[in-house]
C-alpha cells in the first residue's frame, strides 16, 4: 500500500465493519457539552485525548452490520523511530477525511484510518456537530487486512 501510494497510485479502502473488532468509549455523555473533556468522568479517557488507554473502551467482537469506505488523497507515512514519546513503535500509514452528511440531523463524518506494518487496521469514527465541532460518536474498529479469500474487514485497491 505504502508503495502505491509513494508512486502516485490511488488507493482505496473499504472497511466490512462486521469483520472487525468494535470499539467503542465504555462511558459517553451525548448532549449540549462544549467541552469533550466534561463528557467522560474518567481523565484518561477524554474525547480530546488522541490517545486513549486501552481500558477506555469496551470491546464486541464482530462489529456491526455496516461497511464504510474512504480514498486516501491525503496521507502519512510514520516509522518506528518518529518519536520516543509514542508507546506503538510500529510503522504505519494514516490518512482521514471529513464529509457533511445526514444522520440524526447533520453531523461532520470524520474518518481515520492507520494501516500497521503488521497488518492490523484501526479505524476511527467521530461524528461532529457542525456547528461547534462537539463530538457526538466516538467509535473505532480493528481490523485486519483482507487478501480477498479471507474473513478479514479490510480491503484495500489500488488504481493508477
Amino acid at each position: 500500500i505504502l508503495n502505491a501510494l509513494a508512486n502516485g497510485k490511488s488507493v482505496r479502502a473499504v472497511f466490512d465493519y462486521k469483520k472487525c473488532e468494535f470499539l467503542f468509549l465504555k462511558e459517553f455523555v451525548e448532549g449540549n457539552v462544549t467541552n469533550p473533556d466534561e463528557q467522560t468522568s474518567d481523565v484518561a479517557c477524554k474525547l480530546a485525548n488522541s490517545v486513549k488507554p486501552a481500558t477506555c473502551y469496551g470491546s464486541e467482537k464482530g462489529g456491526m452490520d455496516a461497511i464504510g469506505g474512504m480514498k486516501f488523497e491525503t496521507w502519512e507515512q510514520f516509522g518506528s523511530g518518529i518519536t520516543s514519546k509514542r508507546p506503538d513503535k510500529r510503522t504505519y500509514i494514516a490518512a482521514s477525511e471529513t464529509k457533511l452528511i445526514s444522520i440524526r440531523g447533520f453531523v461532520l463524518n470524520y474518518g481515520s484510518a492507520k494501516i500497521y506494518d503488521d497488518g492490523e487496521v484501526l479505524v476511527k469514527v467521530n461524528y461532529l456537530d457542525p456547528k461547534d465541532y462537539g463530538i457526538k460518536m466516538d467509535e473505532m474498529f480493528r481490523c485486519r487486512i483482507s487478501t480477498g479469500s479471507d474473513s478479514n474487514g479490510a480491503s484495500f485497491f489500488i488504481g493508477r
